[in-house]
Protein backbone atom coordinates (compact mmCIF):
# COMPACT_ATOMS: atom_id res chain seq x y z
CA UNK A 1 0.00 0.00 0.00
CA UNK A 2 1.30 3.53 -0.92
CA UNK A 3 2.64 5.14 2.55
CA UNK A 4 2.48 8.57 1.08
CA UNK A 5 -1.70 8.80 0.94
CA UNK A 6 -3.24 10.95 3.37
CA UNK A 7 -5.31 9.55 6.31
CA UNK A 8 -8.15 10.93 4.39
CA UNK A 9 -7.49 8.87 1.46
CA UNK A 10 -7.31 5.58 3.78
CA UNK A 11 -10.82 6.14 5.86
CA UNK A 12 -13.93 7.08 5.13
CA UNK A 13 -17.35 7.70 6.30
CA UNK A 14 -20.29 4.70 6.68
CA UNK A 15 -23.99 4.83 7.47
CA UNK A 16 -25.30 2.76 10.33
CA UNK A 17 -24.32 -1.08 9.30
CA UNK A 18 -27.60 -2.48 10.33
CA UNK A 19 -30.32 0.25 9.42
CA UNK A 20 -28.03 2.55 6.70
CA UNK A 21 -29.20 5.65 8.64
CA UNK A 22 -26.97 8.57 8.13
CA UNK A 23 -27.25 10.15 11.61
CA UNK A 24 -25.47 9.30 14.35
CA UNK A 25 -24.34 10.80 17.54
CA UNK A 26 -20.66 10.49 19.00
CA UNK A 27 -19.83 7.98 21.86
CA UNK A 28 -15.88 8.14 21.83
CA UNK A 29 -12.57 9.30 20.26
CA UNK A 30 -9.18 8.38 20.39
CA UNK A 31 -5.80 8.75 18.84
CA UNK A 32 -2.98 6.64 18.48
CA UNK A 33 -4.45 3.34 17.58
CA UNK A 34 -2.02 0.79 18.27
CA UNK A 35 -3.25 -1.30 15.58
CA UNK A 36 -2.47 1.84 13.34
CA UNK A 37 1.11 2.29 13.57
CA UNK A 38 2.35 0.19 10.64
CA UNK A 39 1.23 3.22 8.41
CA UNK A 40 2.78 6.39 8.61
CA UNK A 41 -0.75 8.60 7.76
CA UNK A 42 -2.94 6.58 10.63
CA UNK A 43 -0.58 7.06 13.53
CA UNK A 44 -2.70 10.05 14.66
CA UNK A 45 -5.66 9.08 13.20
CA UNK A 46 -9.17 9.62 15.16
CA UNK A 47 -10.91 6.57 15.88
CA UNK A 48 -15.00 7.84 16.17
CA UNK A 49 -17.30 5.35 17.73
CA UNK A 50 -21.09 6.26 16.87
CA UNK A 51 -24.38 5.50 18.16
CA UNK A 52 -27.04 5.59 15.39
CA UNK A 53 -29.84 7.86 16.03
CA UNK A 54 -32.66 5.51 14.47
CA UNK A 55 -31.56 1.87 15.59
CA UNK A 56 -28.95 2.53 18.02
CA UNK A 57 -25.74 0.51 16.71
CA UNK A 58 -22.89 1.37 17.92
CA UNK A 59 -19.86 1.74 15.06
CA UNK A 60 -17.00 3.17 13.70
CA UNK A 61 -16.95 5.87 11.22
CA UNK A 62 -15.35 7.12 9.43
CA UNK A 63 -13.12 3.72 9.14
CA UNK A 64 -10.61 2.05 7.46
CA UNK A 65 -11.80 2.04 3.56
CA UNK A 66 -11.93 -2.07 2.48
CA UNK A 67 -7.90 -2.17 1.01
CA UNK A 68 -6.23 -0.48 4.17
CA UNK A 69 -8.34 -2.67 6.12
CA UNK A 70 -7.35 -5.94 4.10
CA UNK A 71 -3.87 -4.62 4.84
CA UNK A 72 -4.17 -4.85 8.47
CA UNK A 73 -5.42 -7.98 8.92
CA UNK A 74 -3.13 -9.37 5.93
CA UNK A 75 0.49 -7.59 7.03
CA UNK A 76 -0.22 -6.25 11.19
CA UNK A 77 -2.99 -8.33 13.00
CA UNK A 78 -2.15 -11.66 14.85
CA UNK A 79 0.90 -12.02 12.19
CA UNK A 80 3.02 -14.30 15.57
CA UNK A 81 3.24 -17.84 16.08
CA UNK A 82 0.89 -18.77 19.24
CA UNK A 83 2.70 -18.11 22.76
CA UNK A 84 2.17 -21.03 25.45
CA UNK A 85 0.16 -18.35 27.70
CA UNK A 86 -2.53 -17.67 24.29
CA UNK A 87 -2.66 -21.18 23.99
CA UNK A 88 -3.26 -22.02 28.16
CA UNK A 89 -5.88 -19.23 27.49
CA UNK A 90 -7.29 -20.78 24.51
CA UNK A 91 -7.96 -24.26 26.26
CA UNK A 92 -9.65 -22.39 29.39
CA UNK A 93 -11.60 -20.29 27.12
CA UNK A 94 -13.01 -23.44 24.99
CA UNK A 95 -13.96 -25.07 28.03
CA UNK A 96 -15.83 -22.21 29.45
CA UNK A 97 -17.47 -22.13 26.02
CA UNK A 98 -18.25 -25.66 25.81
CA UNK A 99 -19.96 -25.65 29.10
CA UNK A 100 -21.78 -22.72 28.58
CA UNK A 101 -23.05 -24.53 25.28
CA UNK A 102 -24.07 -27.61 26.47
CA UNK A 103 -26.01 -26.14 29.34
CA UNK A 104 -28.13 -23.94 26.66
CA UNK A 105 -28.38 -27.46 24.31
CA UNK A 106 -30.08 -29.43 27.07
CA UNK A 107 -28.95 -32.59 25.58
CA UNK A 108 -29.69 -31.41 21.55
CA UNK A 109 -26.02 -31.49 20.41
CA UNK A 110 -24.91 -30.64 17.07
CA UNK A 111 -24.06 -33.55 14.75
CA UNK A 112 -21.77 -30.96 12.07
CA UNK A 113 -20.35 -27.86 13.38
CA UNK A 114 -18.68 -25.12 11.53
CA UNK A 115 -16.38 -22.69 13.41
CA UNK A 116 -15.93 -19.36 11.47
CA UNK A 117 -12.47 -17.67 12.95
CA UNK A 118 -11.66 -20.80 14.84
CA UNK A 119 -7.96 -19.94 15.05
CA UNK A 120 -5.41 -22.52 16.65
CA UNK A 121 -8.79 -25.15 17.23
CA UNK A 122 -8.93 -25.32 20.76
CA UNK A 123 -12.65 -24.80 20.74
CA UNK A 124 -13.25 -26.97 17.81
CA UNK A 125 -11.16 -29.67 19.26
CA UNK A 126 -13.30 -29.61 22.60
CA UNK A 127 -16.15 -29.84 20.77
CA UNK A 128 -14.92 -33.19 18.31
CA UNK A 129 -14.28 -34.64 22.06
CA UNK A 130 -18.22 -34.57 22.62
CA UNK A 131 -18.54 -36.57 19.60
CA UNK A 132 -19.31 -33.60 16.87
CA UNK A 133 -18.16 -33.89 13.01
CA UNK A 134 -16.36 -30.52 13.70
CA UNK A 135 -14.60 -28.10 10.97
CA UNK A 136 -13.35 -24.21 10.44
CA UNK A 137 -12.26 -21.74 8.91
CA UNK A 138 -9.46 -19.21 10.03
CA UNK A 139 -7.91 -16.28 7.65
CA UNK A 140 -4.77 -16.48 9.90
CA UNK A 141 -2.27 -18.84 7.60
CA UNK A 142 -0.22 -19.53 11.04
CA UNK A 143 -2.87 -20.49 13.56
CA UNK A 144 -4.83 -22.09 10.53
CA UNK A 145 -1.75 -24.32 10.11
CA UNK A 146 -1.39 -25.26 13.83
CA UNK A 147 -5.13 -26.26 14.13
CA UNK A 148 -4.70 -28.77 10.81
CA UNK A 149 -0.48 -29.89 12.51
CA UNK A 150 -1.20 -30.18 15.97
CA UNK A 151 -5.10 -31.29 16.49
CA UNK A 152 -5.58 -32.88 12.87
CA UNK A 153 -9.32 -30.59 12.47
CA UNK A 154 -10.00 -29.43 8.60
CA UNK A 155 -9.25 -26.25 8.70
CA UNK A 156 -9.47 -23.58 5.70
CA UNK A 157 -7.04 -20.84 5.67
CA UNK A 158 -9.52 -17.94 4.57
CA UNK A 159 -12.18 -15.20 5.36
CA UNK A 160 -15.71 -16.90 5.94
CA UNK A 161 -17.93 -16.55 2.70
CA UNK A 162 -21.03 -18.44 1.34
CA UNK A 163 -18.96 -21.11 -0.32
CA UNK A 164 -16.67 -22.43 2.24
CA UNK A 165 -16.89 -26.06 2.24
CA UNK A 166 -19.02 -26.32 -1.35
CA UNK A 167 -22.98 -26.58 -0.29
CA UNK A 168 -22.37 -28.29 3.18
CA UNK A 169 -25.22 -27.41 5.44
CA UNK A 170 -24.21 -27.62 9.29
CA UNK A 171 -26.57 -27.92 12.50
CA UNK A 172 -24.08 -25.38 14.19
CA UNK A 173 -22.30 -22.29 13.59
CA UNK A 174 -20.02 -20.76 15.68
CA UNK A 175 -19.31 -17.34 15.74
CA UNK A 176 -16.97 -16.03 18.70
CA UNK A 177 -15.37 -12.70 18.60
CA UNK A 178 -15.32 -12.45 14.67
CA UNK A 179 -18.56 -10.38 14.48
CA UNK A 180 -17.39 -7.24 16.08
CA UNK A 181 -14.73 -7.41 13.27
CA UNK A 182 -17.08 -7.41 10.23
CA UNK A 183 -18.17 -4.26 7.95
CA UNK A 184 -21.63 -6.03 7.02
CA UNK A 185 -22.17 -7.81 10.46
CA UNK A 186 -26.39 -7.90 8.70
CA UNK A 187 -24.98 -9.49 5.47
CA UNK A 188 -22.56 -11.58 7.53
CA UNK A 189 -25.39 -13.12 9.82
CA UNK A 190 -27.39 -13.62 6.46
CA UNK A 191 -24.30 -15.54 5.09
CA UNK A 192 -24.47 -17.80 8.21
CA UNK A 193 -27.98 -18.48 7.87
CA UNK A 194 -27.58 -19.55 4.47
CA UNK A 195 -24.69 -22.31 5.39
CA UNK A 196 -26.78 -23.37 8.58
CA UNK A 197 -29.51 -26.71 7.69
CA UNK A 198 -32.86 -25.92 8.61
CA UNK A 199 -33.53 -25.43 12.08
CA UNK A 200 -29.53 -24.91 12.44
CA UNK A 201 -28.54 -22.69 14.95
CA UNK A 202 -25.87 -20.04 15.53
CA UNK A 203 -23.54 -19.51 18.68
CA UNK A 204 -22.75 -15.75 18.51
CA UNK A 205 -20.26 -14.24 21.32
CA UNK A 206 -19.14 -10.74 21.23
CA UNK A 207 -18.41 -7.57 23.42
CA UNK A 208 -21.28 -5.98 24.98
CA UNK A 209 -21.10 -2.07 25.22
CA UNK A 210 -22.21 -2.29 28.45
CA UNK A 211 -19.39 -4.39 29.99
CA UNK A 212 -16.31 -2.75 28.74
CA UNK A 213 -12.60 -3.97 29.36
CA UNK A 214 -9.40 -3.42 28.52
CA UNK A 215 -7.91 0.32 27.59
CA UNK A 216 -11.46 1.51 25.36
CA UNK A 217 -8.62 3.08 23.05
CA UNK A 218 -6.54 0.36 23.27
CA UNK A 219 -8.74 -2.97 23.13
CA UNK A 220 -12.22 -2.25 22.99
CA UNK A 221 -12.84 0.42 20.67
CA UNK A 222 -9.77 -0.54 18.75
CA UNK A 223 -9.85 0.05 14.91
CA UNK A 224 -10.11 -3.63 13.83
CA UNK A 225 -13.59 -3.12 16.45
CA UNK A 226 -15.64 -1.74 13.80
CA UNK A 227 -18.73 -2.03 15.26
CA UNK A 228 -20.07 -2.65 19.19
CA UNK A 229 -23.27 -4.27 20.31
CA UNK A 230 -25.38 -3.96 22.90
CA UNK A 231 -27.91 -6.99 24.21
CA UNK A 232 -30.80 -5.24 22.02
CA UNK A 233 -28.97 -4.51 18.76
CA UNK A 234 -26.98 -8.01 18.85
CA UNK A 235 -30.89 -9.57 18.74
CA UNK A 236 -32.12 -6.72 16.57
CA UNK A 237 -29.33 -8.02 13.64
CA UNK A 238 -30.14 -11.51 14.37
CA UNK A 239 -33.76 -11.23 13.97
CA UNK A 240 -33.21 -8.66 10.80
CA UNK A 241 -31.18 -11.71 9.46
CA UNK A 242 -33.30 -14.35 9.79
CA UNK A 243 -33.02 -15.81 13.47
CA UNK A 244 -34.68 -16.10 16.70
CA UNK A 245 -32.55 -15.46 19.59
CA UNK A 246 -32.89 -16.63 22.80
CA UNK A 247 -32.24 -15.14 25.73
CA UNK A 248 -28.59 -12.89 25.69
CA UNK A 249 -26.59 -13.87 28.14
CA UNK A 250 -24.55 -10.70 29.50
CA UNK A 251 -23.81 -12.06 33.02
CA UNK A 252 -20.45 -13.41 31.95
CA UNK A 253 -17.62 -13.13 34.02
CA UNK A 254 -14.20 -13.45 34.31
CA UNK A 255 -11.79 -14.20 31.35
CA UNK A 256 -15.31 -14.75 29.48
CA UNK A 257 -16.26 -10.69 29.04
CA UNK A 258 -18.79 -9.82 26.84
CA UNK A 259 -21.98 -11.63 25.77
CA UNK A 260 -23.50 -14.60 23.92
CA UNK A 261 -26.43 -16.10 22.26
CA UNK A 262 -27.77 -19.31 20.84
CA UNK A 263 -29.71 -18.10 17.74
CA UNK A 264 -31.87 -20.22 15.77
CA UNK A 265 -32.78 -20.03 12.09
CA UNK A 266 -35.91 -18.73 10.96
CA UNK A 267 -37.51 -19.64 7.96
CA UNK A 268 -38.84 -16.90 7.00
CA UNK A 269 -37.05 -13.19 7.63
CA UNK A 270 -39.21 -10.49 9.68
CA UNK A 271 -39.84 -7.20 8.11
CA UNK A 272 -37.19 -4.35 9.68
CA UNK A 273 -39.77 -1.99 10.93
CA UNK A 274 -40.82 -4.83 13.34
CA UNK A 275 -37.07 -5.92 14.66
CA UNK A 276 -36.08 -2.75 16.75
CA UNK A 277 -39.29 -0.67 18.48
CA UNK A 278 -37.93 2.78 19.10
CA UNK A 279 -38.85 2.06 22.97
CA UNK A 280 -36.05 -0.12 23.21
CA UNK A 281 -33.24 1.82 21.53
CA UNK A 282 -30.37 2.07 23.85
CA UNK A 283 -29.79 6.04 25.02
CA UNK A 284 -26.53 7.45 24.14
CA UNK A 285 -26.42 9.70 27.19
CA UNK A 286 -26.48 6.16 29.07
CA UNK A 287 -23.55 5.14 27.24
CA UNK A 288 -21.34 7.67 27.28
CA UNK A 289 -21.69 8.25 31.25
CA UNK A 290 -20.87 4.63 31.95
CA UNK A 291 -17.47 4.97 29.36
CA UNK A 292 -16.77 8.14 31.55
CA UNK A 293 -17.36 6.38 34.99
CA UNK A 294 -15.56 3.01 33.45
CA UNK A 295 -12.46 5.16 32.10
CA UNK A 296 -11.98 6.59 35.65
CA UNK A 297 -12.41 3.61 37.85
CA UNK A 298 -9.78 1.99 35.02
CA UNK A 299 -7.52 4.95 35.57
CA UNK A 300 -7.72 5.17 39.54
CA UNK A 301 -6.97 1.31 39.39
CA UNK A 302 -5.04 0.24 37.14
CA UNK A 303 -3.94 2.53 34.34
CA UNK A 304 -1.46 4.97 36.86
CA UNK A 305 0.23 2.07 37.31
CA UNK A 306 0.79 0.44 33.85
CA UNK A 307 2.07 4.19 33.11
CA UNK A 308 4.52 3.86 35.83
CA UNK A 309 6.00 0.78 34.59
CA UNK A 310 6.47 1.96 31.41
CA UNK A 311 7.87 5.23 32.23
CA UNK A 312 10.34 3.05 34.65
CA UNK A 313 10.97 1.03 31.63
CA UNK A 314 11.97 3.92 29.15
CA UNK A 315 14.32 5.41 32.23
CA UNK A 316 15.75 2.02 32.47
CA UNK A 317 16.54 1.26 28.78
CA UNK A 318 17.75 5.20 28.91
CA UNK A 319 20.31 5.09 31.58
CA UNK A 320 21.66 1.68 31.02
CA UNK A 321 21.40 0.57 27.11
CA UNK A 322 18.16 -1.34 25.33
CA UNK A 323 20.05 -4.49 25.88
CA UNK A 324 20.93 -4.17 29.42
CA UNK A 325 17.94 -2.76 30.32
CA UNK A 326 15.92 -5.70 28.95
CA UNK A 327 17.62 -7.96 30.89
CA UNK A 328 17.21 -6.48 34.17
CA UNK A 329 13.60 -5.62 33.13
CA UNK A 330 13.89 -9.25 32.86
CA UNK A 331 15.57 -10.03 36.16
CA UNK A 332 12.80 -7.88 37.97
CA UNK A 333 10.18 -9.85 36.42
CA UNK A 334 11.34 -13.27 37.54
CA UNK A 335 11.80 -12.17 40.83
CA UNK A 336 8.49 -10.75 41.03
CA UNK A 337 6.72 -13.97 39.44
CA UNK A 338 8.96 -15.99 42.18
CA UNK A 339 8.04 -14.01 45.52
CA UNK A 340 4.41 -14.37 44.26
CA UNK A 341 4.73 -18.01 43.62
CA UNK A 342 6.23 -18.63 46.77
CA UNK A 343 3.71 -16.56 48.88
Amino acid sequence: MNVGVSEHALMEAVPCLLCQAGQARLIHRHRGDAYLQWHPALRRATIRQVLCAACGLIYQSPRLKAEALDALYQRHYRRGTPSAEFLRDREENARERVAWLTRRLAGDSPRTVLEIGCSEGSFLAALRRLGCDVCGVEPSERFAERARRVRGLDVLTESFHAGCFGDRRFELIVCARVLEHTTDPLGFLRTIRAKLAPGGRAFIDVPDIYAPWDELAGNFFASPHVVTFSPTTLSAALRLAGFEPGEVDDRLAGAAKGMRVLARRLESVPEAAAVLPPARRDDPRAIRALLRRYQLRRWLTVSWRIGLKRLAKRLLIGCCGDAQGQRLIQAWRMKLTSTGAGA
